[in-house]
């Protein structure tokens, strides 16, 4: 099986770039620095399109079909209403990304723990200690996965919370948008800890705790 791994870093990088594109709009600032971060978030597109083959390429077309003409409206609109309703078409898409993230999670455990799988079962079937530590490897590995799956979830509570701010800024959405964004900083980090095993799975080994 391909390693997943790159497909997933790229697609996480359209989620950021178009959660700072809301961020922009949604506490008002300049409308070129909003193009700016739209134009980022299309070369960003360009790259999860180039690594998404086969049954991913096929899952990631529609995301490209409906940024196109997002995009292109963006690059020629000078109104910044009309901005934020171009960007705001496509936070479904990013919400149906994410979903793909999260079911990839699983072909991602399945690469990450076929090697400790294979040694356990048959290279260290005779030592006992060695099988152990690759039980504790495939363990740490699935917590891995599932800290970084729960991470996305937040990471779509947040995305919703911005578009609504966007779409409806009032004192209430923005003080919920800087709670928000304040803990999508806490939840960037915690997601490049977990991911840090998804990337490297031949180097790390530590079991990471349980987000809770």
């Amino acid at each position: 099986m391909i390693h997943p791994a790159p497909r997933q870093r790229r697609g996480l990088k359209v989620v950021g770039s178009y959660i700072d594109v809301l961020e922009i709009l949604a506490e008002g600032r300049n409308i070129e620095e909003a193009k700016s971060r739209v134009r980022t978030l299309g070369m960003n597109l360009a790259a999860l399109a180039a690594v998404a083959t086969g049954g991913a390429g096929a899952a990631v077309q529609p995301l490209l079909a409906a940024f196109d003409p997002i995009l292109d409206g963006v690059a020629r609109t000078q109104n910044v209403q009309e901005l934020r309703e171009l960007v705001l078409h496509g936070e479904k898409p990013i919400d149906t990304l994410l979903d793909d993230l999260m079911a990839s999670s699983e072909d991602i455990y399945t690469v990450l723990i076929d090697e400790a799988m294979n040694a356990a079962m048959d290279t260290h079937s005779q030592n006992k200690a060695a099988q152990r530590a690759d039980v504790l490897k495939i363990a740490g590995y699935q917590v891995a996965v599932g800290n970084y799956v729960v991470l996305l979830q937040q990471v779509r509570a947040t995305l919703s919370t911005l578009a609504e701010a966007v779409r409806a800024p009032s004192r209430a959405t923005l003080t919920a948008m800087a709670a928000s964004t304040s803990e999508l900083l806490v939840q960037a980090h915690a997601v490049r800890r977990a991911y840090a095993v998804i990337r490297n799975p031949a180097t790390t080994g530590a079991v990471l705790e349980v987000t809770r």
